[in-house]
């Protein structure tokens, strides 16, 4: 179409290997009385195609004007009619893996393999038959497959060291421990948001009513914050109705005691014997920003999604949701409270039932060298809290910032599943009492 233009003078030709072209053309077109230019299809044209492409390859003999060519077509019929038996060759079927390309490849670099593979390839490494990514920082994290993904997801979310957290705050402990797969951030983000329990104990959202007032303590264990959960109206099987809540301020470490009556010496005397008192200061309550509070909503959180249809066994469960809550990245120092303290990760069931690269070479190190490496940690926790301490203090001005002007819009669709407050707001399940859920589901959303 674009020669057609060119031949009528509509557009000028700019390419310099078509001006011989398109001269010989025009000069040809002056010559003859009458000329219709017509733009052909190429299915319409197939001949001619043909035929251009045959004239290109010929060489004429020098001292000829013309030379005349016979062009053959040879076909054949169906093998069907021809009765051959067709060959079936049979394919072995690769394992629906994304590990077995890479691990071909790495058993196998000579092979026949594409440069996708070649160039994912170079980020991993097989150590005693088991597939290792090595990570920005030289860490090796072991790759898992679809079984194993969905053991591990299972196992952090839910298990039983599962704080029932974000899919995103599952990706950076599956990081921190040492474990990796392609999707793993949007595997742990859709596995989060299916949780019915999640859905149905998420929090009610409120607008503030007063500026957030941050309170930063310097040093782990320099401040506590004290509050007390209850009246739990199902009370435990021993008779617990309250939880007594201590939370660092620094370390967002939590310990909790439950308690059959709340008094000012039953809070003192269980306070003394479960924790001891090493500094003596004055006891105040001020207007701060709720970190009491927050520490009481993770916790009865992760309480009411465990004791499932056993209510009244909530107080042997309290010290594994204190587990789920040390060993859960806190995002106000960018680590766990249990690092924060001992100055080293904890070691999670998953890596036992999963396994690890940390455990099958636990065994070679000999005591002096474990000692050694102990006590290099502990060094270093210092530098650690300083950086914590930089983190808290500015996640709590950026917090402070927005805290007045927070604000989540949201949105439904026409057939879309929904979760409806339980109304009224606070209203406590018989069975449940303080672990009833805030939802309760609700069919779809209907247009109005």
């Amino acid at each position: 179409m674009l020669v057609l233009e060119q031949l009528s003078g509509d557009y000028k030709v700019t390419s310099r290997a078509l001006l011989g072209y398109h001269a010989l053309a025009s000069q040809m077109i002056k010559d003859l009385d009458e000329v219709i230019l017509t733009h052909l299809l190429r299915e319409h044209n197939s001949q001619a195609n043909v035929m251009a492409q045959l004239a290109s390859g010929v060489q004429i003999s020098k001292g000829l004007s013309e030379e005349l060519f016979k062009v053959e077509k040879r076909s054949l019929s169906s093998i069907f009619e021809r009765r051959i038996s067709p060959e079936v060759m049979v394919l072995t079927v690769t394992p629906d893996d994304w590990r077995h390309e890479i691990i071909s490849y790495l058993k196998a670099p000579n092979g026949p393999h594409s440069q996708q593979v070649w160039r994912r390839a170079r980020y991993y490494v097989i150590r005693d038959e088991i597939l290792f990514r090595i990570g920005s920082d030289d860490l090796l994290m072991k790759c898992l497959g679809k079984k194993e993904q969905l053991i591990a997801m299972t196992e952090v979310h839910d298990g039983i060291c599962g704080a029932y957290q974000a899919g995103i705050k599952m990706r950076w402990l599956w990081r921190r421990h040492g474990y990796y797969w392609p999707t793993i951030l949007k595997d742990c983000i859709e596995y989060a948001k299916g949780c019915q329990d999640c859905q149905r104990h998420g929090p009610i959202q409120h607008v503030p009513a007063e500026p957030m007032n941050p309170i930063v303590k310097v040093w782990p264990f320099k401040g506590w914050t004290m509050d007390v959960i209850g009246q739990i109206h199902t009370e435990s099987s021993k008779g617990h109705k309250y939880i007594l809540v201590a939370t660092d301020f620094f370390k967002k470490w939590v310990e909790a005691v439950p308690l059959k009556k709340v008094t000012q010496a039953e809070a003192v005397q269980a306070a003394i014997r479960n924790w001891g008192v090493r500094i003596v200061s004055t006891p105040y309550n001020p207007q701060s920003n709720g970190q009491a509070e927050a520490s009481n909503k993770v916790i009865k959180g992760i309480l009411g999604k465990t004791i499932e249809n056993n209510p009244k066994e909530w107080h042997s469960l309290l010290s594994n949701t204190l587990w789920a809550y040390r060993t859960s990245r806190r995002s106000g120092t960018g680590t766990t409270p249990f690092a924060l303290s001992y100055g080293h990760d904890v070691v999670l069931p998953v890596k036992i039932s999963v396994g690890s690269l940390r455990m099958a070479r636990h065994g070679e190190w000999s005591k002096d060298e474990y000692n050694q490496v102990m006590a290099q940690e502990l060094d270093d926790l210092d530098e650690v809290r300083l950086d914590a301490l930089d983190k808290l203090k500015a996640q709590k001005e950026t917090v402070a910032r927005a805290y007045d002007i927070r604000t989540k819009a949201k949105g439904f669709g026409v057939g879309d599943l929904v979760w409806k407050t339980i109304l009224l707001i606070g209203f406590k399940d018989p069975k449940f009492g303080k672990w009833s859920p805030t939802w309760k589901a609700h069919s779809s959303s209907t247009k109005f």
